[in-house]
């Protein structure tokens, strides 16, 4: 019998966003904030629904399994390239 323990694989994700929200409330209106946090949060659950319709579209039009994952994973670099460079931009404020 496995004991395997339950993975927490969402903390990151809310860590990272109140961070954020933190970093970004000391610098602008708090009703600013409020209303960014909604517009990203509601992006993020358009991109939950858009995901796998998309890949349904795809995978239906008969493009290959690796070509469906590769084309899907480019929002996900493209988010990453984002942080990045905002995250150097944000280092060189506060230097």
């Amino acid at each position: 019998m496995s004991t395997a323990r339950p993975r927490r694989t969402g903390w990151p994700t809310t860590a990272l966003l109140a961070r954020s929200s933190a970093r970004f409330y000391r610098r602008h209106p708090a009703q600013l904030g409020l209303s960014l946090l909604g517009i990203v949060l509601g992006t993020g659950r358009a991109g939950a629904i858009a995901g796998p319709v998309l890949a349904g579209y795809l995978l239906e039009a008969q493009i290959p399994l690796a070509q469906v994952a590769i084309i899907i994973s480019m929002g996900s670099v493209m988010a990453a390239i984002a942080i990045f460079l905002l995250g150097a931009k944000a280092a060189d404020e506060d230097a």
